[in-house]
């Protein structure tokens, strides 16, 4: 009952009761989460936006990801959408750890965007379990088209790797008799 309250109090009108609950809580993972710290970088107070940044520093997240992690987070889809772009241009970041995030925005047009950014990717097991699922029940009937179109692809690629070579053009022709010369 007492972290309830706690956690509770991090909607308090003032920062610095925000920023104490941050304080508190902040390296507790189970109770106060990674996401939600990512949102109160947002804050309108920098004392608690500031707070929440040490907190997931405290963690052992980098800066990138806490930059990255904030993006994701914004209310601004057109800025969320940038993620994308970002993880192209960081060799520290996992994209897929991000684009897993990413294909279960809100956003249809993110999801898109993070399904087409996976198709240019080798993606793990576990992503391809998140396509079929986008594949079948995503609302967005372009993304669950364009999920089922990289899961196809991915589908014809094994099979081709899968397949024994073709024959070389000597082992196609069947062996030909020796040629005779007749005289007439």
């Amino acid at each position: 009952m007492q972290r309830r309250i706690g956690l509770e109090l991090l909607d308090d009108k003032e920062p610095f009761v925000r920023s104490e609950v941050i304080r508190l809580y902040g390296l507790r993972s189970t109770l106060l989460s990674d996401d939600r710290l990512l949102v109160l970088l947002y804050d309108k107070e920098q004392i608690v936006g500031g707070m929440a940044e040490t907190a997931l520093k405290a963690r052992g997240l980098t800066p990138r990801q806490i930059l990255l992690g904030k993006i994701m987070v914004s209310p601004d889809p057109k800025v969320r959408l940038t993620v994308i772009a970002q993880l192209d241009e960081s060799m520290e970041i996992d994209p897929a750890i991000w684009l897993a995030r990413l294909v279960e925005d809100k956003d249809a047009e993110i999801r898109l965007k993070a399904v087409e950014a996976i198709a240019r990717r080798k993606v793990s097991g576990e992503l391809k379990r998140r396509l079929q699922v986008i594949s079948e029940t995503d609302s967005s009937d372009a993304v669950r088209k364009s999920a089922e179109k990289i899961l196809r692809s991915e589908t014809t690629a094994a099979a081709a790797n899968t397949l024994p070579p073709l024959p070389s053009r000597t082992e196609a022709k069947p062996a030909s008799k020796p040629a005779t010369i007749r005289a007439n």
